[in-house]
């Protein structure tokens, strides 16, 4: 994925797309209505936008930097023959004992 594909994917986030909305209806009625003398009463929208922005650039930037390491994970283990052994290689397994006898429990069952 690209990082703009990666950029839409992060603003899907209910929680940031509520946050949009409030920062675009907080810009919309303040220069709707002008704030009632109020200079800097367009901040606060504004501050609302510019945090969803770091937050989702924040969130594809990690997405992105995730996908290359597991692009290139996938290129190196491809390229490596790897193969596991067909029986377990614990030393210590009890299913492998010599004679394979059972155990009693402690109810009497077996």
């Amino acid at each position: 994925m690209t990082f703009g594909e990666l950029l839409v994917r992060s603003l899907d986030d209910f929680t940031l797309r509520v946050l949009l909305g409030a920062g675009a209806l907080s810009l919309a009625l303040q220069a709707a209505l002008g704030g009632g003398g109020e200079a800097g009463g367009w901040v606060e929208g504004a501050a609302i936008l510019a945090a969803v922005a770091v937050v989702a650039l924040v969130t594809a930037a990690n997405d992105f930097q995730k996908e290359q390491q597991f692009r290139a994970l996938s290129e190196l283990s491809s390229a490596a023959d790897v193969r596991t052994p067909p029986y377990p290689t614990q030393p210590h397994d009890p299913a492998r004992r010599a004679g394979r006898r059972r155990v009693r429990r402690a109810g009497g069952g077996v």
